[in-house]
């Protein structure tokens, strides 16, 4: 079966010196500036995510499907992006809050009802400005240099975020559509239990996922990266070492 699960960023919209990593939710620098579009979009809804920047210089913001790959988010008049403190549109700075850290963990308001953006840290805030760009609004990660440093990192909600969910804003932003695993684990009790779970491809060999079960109910949910229907096999692990993994063969996502 399939799953809707946070997205990520769009390996195949994306500036050609830009690199991704991290299951594609990492910008790190490559050959030339850019930017790396969502791979979901939205048009309605209040929608809130989180960047995680190492370096002041990476900057964080939203785009259309018109705005150019090859320049930061900001440089043109279908994105915008902050740099450092500043919020930047179509070249030039729109705001600039000195408050706001050039580094850590970033929140991102996105009203796509008012459109509106928002952004803030712990230290300071943006006004919430009109986004000035028309139809869909697409996530984007970049920067202006081929040199940079560091990386941004986006949550899109799948790890808890540092700041409290504005109210009235959705956690997260629109859904993407993946193959994955679901199952159940039990201890020797018939208890559930929390246990590591990882799945390789089987013609590969290659680690494509790994997770941890709910300690309340058992579940977990494995998504290949890249993601696909190859066969896989999962690996259940013990809490103690004299006891075996388990292990099931040949499971397909989807």
């Amino acid at each position: 079966m399939t799953f809707n699960v946070p997205t990520i960023l769009n390996a195949s919209d994306k500036g050609a010196g830009v690199l991704l990593s991290n299951g594609d939710l990492t910008v790190t620098a490559g050959t030339a500036a850019g930017i790396a579009r969502s791979l979901t979009k939205v048009s309605s809804g209040k929608w809130y995510v989180e960047f995680n920047r190492t370096v002041g210089s990476w900057m964080l913001g939203i785009a259309s499907s018109s705005a150019t790959l090859s320049q930061y988010p900001g440089a043109n008049n279908q994105s915008m992006g902050l740099f450092a403190g500043s919020l930047y549109y179509n070249g030039s700075t729109v705001e600039a809050v000195g408050a706001l850290s050039a580094t850590g963990v970033f929140g991102m308001a996105i009203d796509a009802d008012a459109r509106t953006l928002r952004i803030f840290n712990a230290t300071g805030t943006t006004t919430s400005r009109a986004i000035p760009f028309a139809g869909d609004i697409y996530l984007a990660a970049g920067s202006d240099s081929a040199s940079l440093g560091g990386n941004l990192t986006l949550n899109a909600g799948a790890s808890a975020f540092t700041y409290s969910v504005p109210s009235g804003f959705t956690p997260g932003f629109a859904l993407r559509t993946a193959y994955g695993m679901a199952g159940n684990v039990k201890d020797a009790s018939n208890a559930n239990a929390a246990r590591t779970i990882r799945g390789h491809n089987r013609a590969t060999g290659v680690l494509t996922c790994s997770t941890v079960s709910d300690a309340s109910t058992g579940n977990f949910l494995l998504i290949p990266f890249p993601n696909s229907t190859a066969e896989h096999s999962v690996e259940a692990f013990p809490v103690s070492t004299s006891e075996p993994s388990l292990i099931f063969d040949r499971v397909v996502p989807g």
